[in-house]
């Protein structure tokens, strides 16, 4: 399944606006705000279809699965095709490490509902964390899912930075920061690496790989308020970072511009996944090497190429914001 669906659901008195993009979209916030009363309006379609007094529109020709604790997870997942599935985050089995390992090789979409956000067990984007708002038309209230999470463009520096990757990433990092960097040897270190050195630099910048960085992000986005010395980067991927350069661009413009249209589910959990695929055939087809996350091939690391990806850090994305 790929591609950019649209979904509206209305019932009564509410319509519920939805457009998502990739395989995993989270939707949060306080009670109150129509999470659970969308699952509920959702179910009761699925069970009694227009007898409901539910009317969906959709943009295309999907299924709309929910699971539940009752649900045979399995089977649907394995019988998933060009399907969008609701969850709730107390579904048990949303926990579980086979359901996550069938998951990735389902031909389906999944939208959890999820108070905090900071659901750790499927990776997924910054950019797939939304919260629902809702404006009134007439007697009708109208539901719109709004990212959480925005890039601000502005000049930034830092005195230390702290990048999730272990591999290649960090050793290009090294090359394109003048400053001390360090890694925190996955995602889930981040926050801790990134208390452990608060008071020791005036501007600290955490490099992230933003594709697969959304269940943390609202720890570090809490701390980066509290401590004004810290600056989010979250650029899609490392990979995402290569690709945007002179030597690779020119072979992928449209898979970067229009990702959806390309990241199939079935294959790529994330698009950091799509990314790294797609850089290594390029790299293969037109370089004569294949790109490894392991080692930084020799390729990348001439000064124009550095100072490529450098430019993008600096003025393309500086900053992860919180609405308000």
């Amino acid at each position: 399944m790929k591609g950019r669906f649209s979904l509206e659901i209305e019932s009564r008195r509410v319509i519920y606006q939805l457009s998502l993009e990739r395989k995993v979209t989270v939707i949060k916030g306080n009670s109150g705000t129509g999470k659970t009363s969308m699952i509920r309006i959702l179910s009761d379609y699925v069970e009694l279809g227009k007898d409901s007094g539910v009317h969906i529109r959709k943009s295309s020709d999907y299924d709309i699965k929910i699971l539940e604790n009752r649900t045979d997870w399995h089977q649907e997942l394995e019988q998933a095709h060009n399907c969008i599935m609701f969850v709730d985050e107390d579904v048990r089995y949303l926990y579980d490490k086979n359901f996550q390992s069938v998951f990735q090789g389902a031909d389906c979409y999944i939208v959890i509902i999820s108070r905090s956000g900071m659901f750790q067990q499927l990776p997924y984007a910054i950019s797939s964390i939304y919260e629902l708002q809702t404006r009134k038309n007439g007697k009708t209230s109208v539901v719109q899912m709004y990212r959480i999470y925005h890039e601000r463009f502005e000049e930034s520096s830092a005195s230390y930075v702290i990048t999730e990757d272990s591999n290649a990433g960090y050793e290009m990092m090294q090359k394109v920061f003048t400053c001390p960097v360090d890694s925190a040897n996955g995602n889930s270190n981040v926050l801790h690496c990134l208390v452990q050195c608060l008071a020791d630099y005036p501007k600290i910048a955490v490099l992230v790989d933003g594709a697969a960085f959304g269940g943390y992000i609202s720890a570090v986005m809490k701390l980066s308020r509290i401590r004004n010395n810290v600056t989010v980067i979250a650029p899609e991927s490392f990979e995402y970072l290569l690709l945007k350069t002179y030597a690779f661009e020119k072979f992928a413009a449209d898979e970067l511009t229009y990702t959806w249209k390309y990241c199939d589910s079935r294959y790529f959990l994330t698009w950091e996944r799509y990314f790294t695929d797609l850089l290594a055939k390029i790299t293969e087809q037109n370089y004569g090497f294949q790109y490894s996350k392991r080692k930084l091939h020799t390729f990348f690391l001439n000064e124009s190429f550095i100072e490529q990806v450098r430019d993008q850090l600096a003025d393309i994305v500086c900053e992860i914001k919180q609405n308000g």
